[in-house]
């Protein structure tokens, strides 16, 4: 699991809080927007 230091850790926490109240597509913008950076985060390191 990611430190909550990485951003994409912090966006997918905030997609994960707009799932369980119901806001579904700010959901997936957040998750999207928490793939690529993700993924920069991973090589990165």
């Amino acid at each position: 699991m990611l430190p909550s230091t990485y951003r994409s850790s912090e966006l997918v926490n905030q997609a994960n809080n707009a799932r369980i109240h119901g806001s579904f597509q700010d959901a997936l913008k957040l998750a999207y927007e928490a793939l690529p950076i993700a993924f920069r985060e991973l090589y990165a390191d």
